[in-house]
């Protein structure tokens, strides 16, 4: 008899905990990754954000190229 309440005890942990899980999981995957609008570069030595050169712009990041 005390085992039968141990092991609805772990049945619902676990049907609890992987619920929370797949929620956040799905959540992740349908927001997506933030996408930049651009990817800069600074050349060694330089601390001076105009000389930053880009490097990709959003498209080409969207093709894939």
């Amino acid at each position: 008899m005390q085992y039968r309440k141990l092991w609805i005890a772990f049945g619902l942990v676990n049907l609890i905990s992987f619920t929370v899980l797949a929620s956040v999981g799905y959540k992740a995957i349908s927001n997506g990754p933030p996408i930049p609008s651009r990817v800069v570069t600074a050349d060694r030595g330089c601390s001076s954000p105009a000389k930053h050169r880009v490097f990709a712009l959003i498209e080409v990041v969207r093709r894939g190229g």
